[in-house]
């Protein structure tokens, strides 16, 4: 099955190389590709900020990220992190993608909302979210390992995204307090960049 969604995630962090493990153990059936956010390329093609990666996870659907495909016209495995260079777009789109591409990060960093302009009350749907941050890509993340919608469903219940987005607030600013495994980086390090 092909790559449905995207998660950028801090891989010099053990407790997020953890969580990401555990993302990997559900994803069954290869719909989520791993991405830690000081790999090469990665910012760029996700539109995001350094600030913004290491403030909060991101999910980001396969349809608005840049190519899947690397400047030779490989795709690379599901397991893989690779990421191309930046090849050049608008400002604030991934790299290589083209000007209307939709993926945007420059609001909601940590606090789940959707990067996207809002929509009317009750008119948006799964397709128009580009990319999500926090507890709420933490339930697109769980939904989409799953195969399921009952993450995101909860989340929109009144009063549940703000107490989640707290509690991951809370986490995600004590993160290194947790227990972890080897964070990515020093496990993989040919992946990530030395200067982040």
């Amino acid at each position: 099955m092909s790559t449905r969604l995207h998660v950028v995630f801090d891989g010099r962090c053990g407790f997020c190389t953890r969580s990401v493990g555990w993302v990997r153990a559900l994803d069954r059936h290869g719909r989520i590709e791993l991405h830690p956010w000081q790999g090469p390329g990665v910012l760029e093609r996700f539109g995001l900020t350094p600030e913004q990666a290491n403030t909060s996870v991101w999910a980001v659907p396969a349809e608005h990220a840049a190519s899947d495909t690397d400047a030779d016209g490989h795709t690379p495995s599901r397991s893989s992190t690779h990421s191309r260079p930046a090849t050049g777009a608008d400002v604030g789109a991934p790299a290589g993608a083209p000007a209307d591409s939709g993926v945007r990060a420059t609001r909601g960093v940590g606090t789940g909302s959707a990067t996207n302009e809002p929509a009317p009350k009750g008119t948006r749907s799964d397709s128009d979210v580009r990319a999500t941050s926090g507890a709420r890509a933490i339930s697109a993340i769980l939904d989409t390992a799953l195969g399921g919608r009952c993450f995101g469903t909860f989340y929109n219940l009144p009063l549940v995204g703000r107490t989640v987005e707290a509690v991951y607030r809370w986490v995600a600013a004590h993160r290194g307090s947790f227990p972890g495994v080897t964070p990515w980086c020093e496990q993989h390090p040919g992946q990530c960049s030395r200067k982040h």
